[in-house]
């Protein structure tokens, strides 16, 4: 029984975690947007993409 409260509290913050990384990309993507006309990409897909490809390569110009 306490497994599957572990589990279930696991679980809860894989989903609070994934929706408060997707508000991140979507609000850096809009960032990104006004600041470089030419960054809007078309799909949402490689919207994702670049934005976590960019705020990744921010992370690691911090880490130097």
């Amino acid at each position: 029984m306490e497994d599957s409260k572990i589990y279930m509290k696991l679980l809860k913050n894989v989903e609070k975690n994934k929706y408060k990384l997707i508000k991140e990309l979507i609000s850096k993507g809009e960032e990104l947007s006004k600041l470089e006309p030419e960054f809007v990409p078309f799909y949402a897909g490689s919207c994702f993409m670049k934005v976590s490809a960019r705020m990744l390569e921010e992370a690691e110009n911090k880490e130097k």
